[in-house]
């Protein structure tokens, strides 16, 4: 089954900051371009392993998180690997997050809906 036909949540056009521990090149800084309560896509210029676990740390838009300043840290899982725009991408499902990111209503994160 496509991944698309089994996303559970609804997608948001969000460029968020990320960054996550790679095992070779150390700490990334990249963006997230995708994202939804279960997941997200995101570009990165180091090779990650499917299947491979990353501790990610996103900062989230005032308009979704209600703060001015709100970082979500999570693990996430690469769940595939995509050319996306000329770089590599890939799809993480996060599988750990702090608490309250779920809580963030339908309402709030309309405004970013694809």
């Amino acid at each position: 089954m496509p991944v698309s036909d089994r996303r559970g949540d609804p997608r948001f056009m969000l460029i968020i900051p990320v960054r996550f521990h790679h095992p070779s090149a150390g700490e990334i800084a990249t963006q997230a371009v995708n994202v939804s309560r279960s997941g997200l896509f995101l570009k990165s210029p180091q090779k990650l392993a499917v299947g491979s676990s990353l501790h990610l740390n996103l900062r989230v838009p005032t308009e979704i998180s209600g703060s001015v300043f709100s970082e979500l840290r999570c693990t996430g899982r690469v769940v595939h690997e995509r050319q996306a725009e000329g770089s590599i991408g890939y799809g993480i499902e996060i599988v750990r997050l702090t608490s309250g990111f779920r809580a963030v209503s339908n309402a709030q994160a309309s405004a970013f809906r694809v």
